[in-house]
């Protein structure tokens, strides 16, 4: 049996996914890759370009200053510790990087109460708080919803 060496060096992103697409011709109709870009290069990228001090009053708007790493730090690439760190070098003040941090700090408690009981997250752990029980609620998104049309 002959086996053919893969080519592991692209001179771009499109270019790889050209070549993946050659090898793979049965999924010629398949969703382009995912957007994001992995490795350490591209986490620092966004690194670089966090501050922590606009995420606190403006992550919740849609044009807001999020950091888009939670890829990364998904799958390693990039530390709590790193990103807590950072955000704390660009504050005169602790306090002013308070949510930034306690942010990450909500990210691995979710990430320890998960490993110790996965089955919770398909569960609600708390009454909802808006005087409403869980089965006033459809399980689909309306229609409506959806489309934008409410």
């Amino acid at each position: 049996m002959t086996f053919k060496t893969l080519t592991t060096i692209f001179s771009d992103r499109d270019a790889l996914v050209a070549y993946v697409q050659e090898l793979t011709p049965w999924l010629v109709d398949a969703k382009r890759p995912s957007p994001i870009v992995g490795g350490r290069a591209a986490a620092k990228s966004k690194i670089d370009t966090l501050n922590a001090m606009e995420y606190a009053t403006t992550r919740n708007h849609l044009d807001g200053s999020v950091t888009q790493l939670s890829p990364y730090i998904r799958h390693g690439i990039v530390t709590l510790a790193e990103l807590r760190d950072k955000a704390l070098k660009q504050v005169a003040h602790p306090q002013q990087a308070k949510k930034f941090i306690q942010q990450l700090a909500w990210r691995d408690y979710w990430q320890r109460v998960y490993k110790e009981h996965p089955e919770w997250m398909w569960n609600d752990i708390d009454d909802y708080k808006t005087g409403f029980s869980k089965e006033d609620y459809a399980q689909e998104l309306p229609d409506d919803i959806a489309q934008g049309q409410t």
